[in-house]
């Protein structure tokens, strides 16, 4: 659509069980499909109009797009069974994907989220953080089948599980940016001194 969803026209596929679609910062679109005979990520350069399957073939429920163009992928494998599931990566617009980790339990990864430190938070069940662009992952708690995530204005990260309810927990999300910070020694006084750009959830503080 190109008018806020009033009229909408069918692009080159026409298959089903394309999931989240989205743009890199380089202008690139791409979708993705676990769905036997689709599976694998796609690409688009022209807004959609036309797809092309990439390769390796990677059945992928999940994407994300960082800030400096690179693109993560939650796969589950393939159908042979030849490619380790697991976050892969790709830092020339789907050109070439790597896998970045072995994670534990399901290979499935339904969902990602990026938070304003572009801190990477994706769920294979548990949930994991990276805070260098997916190149290395640490479990970060839970073990109750978490299937989408979710983070707030202020940091907060949300984990929605599939029988045990909504989780929540602080993120990594620093509350004070500072643009300064100094210090006097006056007799056995300190002054300090500073100036915040931004603050989050600091009334008082």
């Amino acid at each position: 659509s190109t008018d806020e969803g009033v009229t909408w026209e069918a692009t080159s596929f026409t298959g089903f069980g394309a999931l989240d679609v989205g743009i890199n910062k380089n202008g690139v679109m791409f979708f993705c499909n676990a769905t036997l005979s689709y599976y694998a990520i796609y690409r688009s350069f022209d807004l959609g109009i036309t797809w092309e399957m990439l390769s390796p073939r990677m059945a992928t429920r999940s994407l994300e797009y960082l800030t400096d163009g690179i693109v993560l992928a939650g796969v589950e494998g393939n159908a042979g069974g030849t490619l380790p599931e697991g976050v892969y990566k790709t830092t020339n617009n789907g050109n070439d994907w790597f896998n970045t980790n072995t994670f534990s339990g399901y290979n499935v990864f339904p969902d990602f989220v990026l938070d304003t430190n572009d801190d990477i938070y994706v769920t294979n069940g548990e949930v994991y953080l990276s805070i260098d662009n997916g190149n290395s992952w640490e479990y970060r708690g839970l073990s109750n089948d978490v299937f989408c995530l979710a983070i707030d204005s202020s940091g907060y990260l949300y984990a929605g599980t599939l029988n045990d309810g909504i989780f929540r927990t602080p993120g990594r999300t620093t509350p004070i940016e500072l643009v300064s910070f100094s210090s006097v020694v006056n007799d056995k006084d300190v002054e300090l001194s500073w100036i915040t750009a931004t603050e989050l959830n600091n009334t008082g503080h």
